[in-house]
């Protein structure tokens, strides 16, 4: 089977597989957060979580490449490997987690070229929710205005 090759407008599975293979998940962590870890045999614990902020319960498992993390709280359960990690901490996209998580270990990988209409076009697009909030602000603003004459 011949390996697929990243087209400039697609991340290919290899993109995903060599990010995953050289990045370090803890460091990765441990650099976003700025918290630190503590070993306990194979695990590998943060404290505290960082996306509920729970103690004792958000650590990472498994060896470079294979690494995961798991929060067992009750009400956040948040897990995934290096990738997902940027994605859910960085409120980022799958493909601009990627390309973070390979720049900051800087590791090589394709680079997408922006598709026809995306993030340009939808800038310039008027954006309704934008336009409400402007209205109420200025209403508001002009209402506190008149309540102090």
């Amino acid at each position: 089977m011949a390996k697929q090759q990243a087209t400039p407008n697609t991340l290919g599975s290899g993109d995903f597989k060599v990010v995953k293979e050289r990045a370090n998940l803890v460091q990765y962590i441990e650099d976003l957060t700025g918290t630190t870890h503590k070993r306990t045999g194979k695990t590998i614990r943060f404290n505290p979580c960082p996306f509920c902020g729970h103690k004792d319960c958000f650590s990472v498992t498994g060896d470079a490449g294979q690494a995961v993390y798991k929060c067992f709280s009750g009400g956040c359960g948040a897990a995934g490997d290096v990738i997902t990690f940027g994605e859910h901490f960085k409120h980022l996209s799958k493909a601009e987690a990627l390309h973070d998580v390979a720049k900051h270990f800087s590791i090589p990988i394709s680079a997408p070229k922006a598709q026809k209409g995306s993030r340009q076009k939808k800038k310039s697009e008027p954006n309704p929710l934008q336009e409400v909030l402007e209205a109420a602000i200025k209403h508001y603003s002009q209402e506190i205005g008149r309540a102090h004459v």
